[in-house]
């Protein structure tokens, strides 16, 4: 069983509810994988080695670098970030420096410390190689660099990766059928976390300890997955559908101006506005919405509405 909101404050009040009927529940937390520090890295990794975008490049470079995975002295590290930020220099300018092994400008530190960062940049410069190369040779290459993480073959670490590269053969097999061809690091990278977060999920629910426990997830979160009965909680106007929420700041109509003054520029890539600028259309979202929820129903479904809301008598 399965209860699907629209709003995460929404999972609270069922929990409490549920709780107190003792009946056993899982709340879906399709975060915990994304979040973990191995995932994080080696995502850093994938990206250094396909990003075309220079401001994504950067913060993959400063990511991979706080990393405990290359074994960088956590002070030095933040003091150079800090550097940066007050200086308004880039990472990349850093390893050059350091790949120079010129330390002069950079904070004091000992032989060893600079000897694995210098290590660190080679671990860069082998996945910036990458760039047109397919996604098993890049996520080969970053998994060999942190292979230290991989030391206990049965721990949470090593199983996460396994997940990771579980994940990137499926998305490979995927491309492969959809469009004739193995897809590169740079096919992946525009749904990279996407597909992050769907696979999380499905590990979460999958290694759920109650697997009688009642799921309670956000439609978001249900994408993709389908259970036997699904209960779609809380369908009320405000509630679902929300509410189209004006943008405080540059307002609704503004936003519009400034998205049809970008395009007129012939940029490269137009500028896309994710969220709905008009009732019309985030109606059409949430209709869209309404429609993954009721199709993860694979038996039963129970659409429920509330008795009041708010502060309603």
């Amino acid at each position: 069983v399965a209860i699907l909101v629209r709003n995460n404050y929404q999972i609270d009040l069922l929990a409490e509810s549920l709780q107190t009927l003792h009946i056993p529940y899982q709340i879906a937390e399709d975060m915990k994988f994304f979040k973990a520090e191995e995932i994080i890295t080696l995502v850093s990794l994938l990206k250094i080695a396909g990003a075309r975008d220079e401001e994504m490049k950067e913060s993959a470079l400063q990511t991979a670098f706080l990393s405990p995975a290359f074994g960088l002295n956590p002070l030095w590290t933040q003091a150079i970030i800090s550097e940066i930020a007050n200086n308004s220099n880039k990472i990349s300018n850093i390893l050059k420096l350091i790949e120079e092994k010129d330390f002069s400008e950079l904070p004091e530190t000992d032989e060893a410390n600079q000897n694995r960062a210098v290590e660190f940049v080679k671990v860069v410069r082998e996945l910036e190689l990458l760039n047109n190369e397919e996604i098993s040779s890049v996520i080969s290459t970053a998994v060999n660099s942190v292979l230290p993480l991989l030391e206990n073959a049965s721990g949470t670490t090593s199983r996460n990766i396994l997940h990771l590269r579980n994940m990137l053969s499926d998305y490979s097999e995927v491309f492969l059928h959809t469009f004739g061809r193995k897809p590169l690091i740079a096919d992946l990278l525009p749904e990279l976390e996407e597909w992050i977060n769907y696979y999380a999920l499905n590990i979460e629910l999958s290694e759920s300890i109650d697997e009688n426990a009642v799921k309670i997830m956000t439609v978001h979160q249900s994408k993709g997955l389908e259970f036997p009965l699904t209960v779609i909680s809380g369908l009320c106007e405000g509630q679902f559908p929300v509410n189209l929420r004006e943008n405080i700041l540059l307002g609704t109509a503004n936003i519009e101006k400034i998205k049809n003054y970008l395009n007129s520029k012939n940029r490269e890539v137009s500028f896309f506005n994710p969220y709905p600028n008009s009732d019309e259309e985030q109606l059409e979202e949430e209709r869209r919405l309404f429609f993954v929820a009721i199709t993860r129903a694979k038996e039963g479904l129970i659409m429920t509405v509330p008795m009041r809301l708010g502060t309603d008598p």
